[in-house]
C-alpha cells in the first residue's frame, strides 16, 4: 500500500509465513546452483544512429544489449591472464589495426594466438603483412588453417569468428575483422562464460595442432 511517500506491505500472517518458506527455498537453491554458462547478446549497429538501433530501443521490456562487437573484443583482451586466441578468416586494414591494438593491451605474459587463412591470400594476408612488424614485436603466434581435402573446394579451412580469453570467456558470432563488420554492418554474436569456454578452448587447441605455424612473417 502506497501512503504518501512510504510503502507498506499489507499481508496476512499466513501469507508472510509462506513467503518466508519460499525465500528459504530460493536461498538454498542459490547456494547450491551455478549456471553452466552465462550468455550475453552482442550486436554491431549498422552505422551510427541506425534505423535498426531506433527500432530496438523502441521495444518495451527489452534487456540491455551490448552494442559494438569491438567493445567485447577489448573486454576479452583485458580479461586474458594466460592466452588470447583469435580466429579470423578474413582481415582488412581496419581489422589488422584492431588486432594489433587488442594484442597490445594484453597483460605481460599472455600468449597471443591468431588463426587465419593463408597469408598468401589477399583477403587475409595483405592487411596482416602491412602490420607484420607490429605483430612480430608483440610476439603473436600465427597459424594458417587451410589443409588439402577431398571436399569439392579442395581444402579444409574455417569460417568461424571467435575470440577466446583463456578457457573462461569467449565471443562467437558473425563479425569478421573487417571495417564492414566492425562498424558498418549489422553483426550478431554472443559472449559466453562458463563450461562451454573450456570445451571451446580444447577445440581451438586441436585447431592449432593441425594448422601450419607461420614462423617467419
Amino acid at each position: 500500500m502506497q501512503v504518501n511517500f512510504s510503502t507498506k506491505l499489507i499481508a496476512t500472517p499466513e501469507t508472510l509465513r509462506n513467503l518466508v518458506e519460499n525465500l528459504k527455498g530460493i536461498e538454498a537453491y542459490l547456494r547450491s546452483h551455478t549456471d553452466r554458462n552465462v550468455v550475453e547478446l552482442v550486436l554491431t549497429e549498422p552505422g551510427a544512429k541506425s534505423t535498426l538501433r531506433k527500432a530496438i530501443d523502441s521495444l518495451p521490456g527489452l534487456s540491455p544489449i551490448m552494442f559494438q562487437t569491438s567493445d567485447v573484443f577489448f573486454r576479452l583482451a583485458r580479461a586474458a591472464k594466460r592466452d588470447l586466441v583469435v580466429l579470423a578468416p578474413f582481415i582488412d586494414n581496419q581489422g589488422a589495426d584492431l588486432l594489433v591494438e587488442l594484442f597490445s593491451i594484453c597483460r605481460p605474459g599472455v600468449h597471443c594466438h591468431l588463426v587465419c587463412r593463408p597469408l598468401s591470400e589477399p583477403q587475409c594476408g595483405e592487411a596482416f603483412l602491412r602490420r607484420a612488424d607490429d605483430f612480430r614485436r608483440i610476439g603473436v603466434l600465427v597459424y594458417e588453417y587451410a589443409l588439402p581435402s577431398t571436399l569439392p573446394s579442395g581444402r579444409e579451412t574455417f569460417h568461424a569468428k571467435v575470440v577466446l580469453s583463456d578457457d573462461d570467456l569467449f565471443y562467437v558470432g558473425s563479425s569478421n575483422f573487417m571495417g564492414s563488420a566492425l562498424d558498418r554492418s549489422f553483426e550478431c554474436g554472443v559472449l559466453v562464460g562458463g563450461g562451454a569456454a573450456k570445451e571451446l578452448s580444447s577445440v581451438l587447441e586441436a585447431v592449432r595442432s593441425i594448422a601450419k605455424p607461420v614462423r617467419h612473417y
